[in-house]
């Protein structure tokens, strides 16, 4: 598979995987069971999302980049993303979500999942709009 089929397959992975995280992420009074199904299609959304970055910004020419943070920052001068800060909370409150379990953050999480479907979809629109 070319470098530009790669790259749209990963597209419409990064589609269907925030497809199905916006069906939970959206939805108000969650059971418990709920919410973690919730959590944890944000973190594979999430990771399908910097990976396919990534394979964009080296389709524009960028140097290998090795980790997710400079990913993301790269993405800001490929006009992929427009918030860093936001895409930075983003990937703290995933790395947390992964590597901890602590009820108070959970519930805070949970209130941010919406804002960040919706902030992963205009990131498919630029991926789209430049692939």
């Amino acid at each position: 598979m070319s470098d530009t089929g790669y790259l749209h397959f990963k597209i419409d992975d990064f589609e269907k995987a925030l497809n199905k995280f916006a069906e939970v992420a959206y939805k108000p009074n969650k059971t418990e069971l709920e919410r973690d199904a919730t959590i944890q299609r944000f973190e594979f959304t999430y990771e399908i999302a910097w990976k396919c970055l990534k394979k964009a910004l080296e389709s524009r020419g960028a140097d290998k980049i090795a980790f997710t943070r400079d990913v993301f920052k790269s993405s800001l001068i490929g006009d992929y993303i427009d918030d860093e800060a936001l895409w930075s909370e983003i990937i703290s409150n995933r790395n947390l979500s992964v590597h901890t379990y602590n009820e108070a953050f959970i519930v805070i999480l949970e209130s941010k999942l919406a804002l960040y479907c919706d902030t992963m979809k205009l990131l498919l629109q630029n991926l789209k709009k430049y692939h």
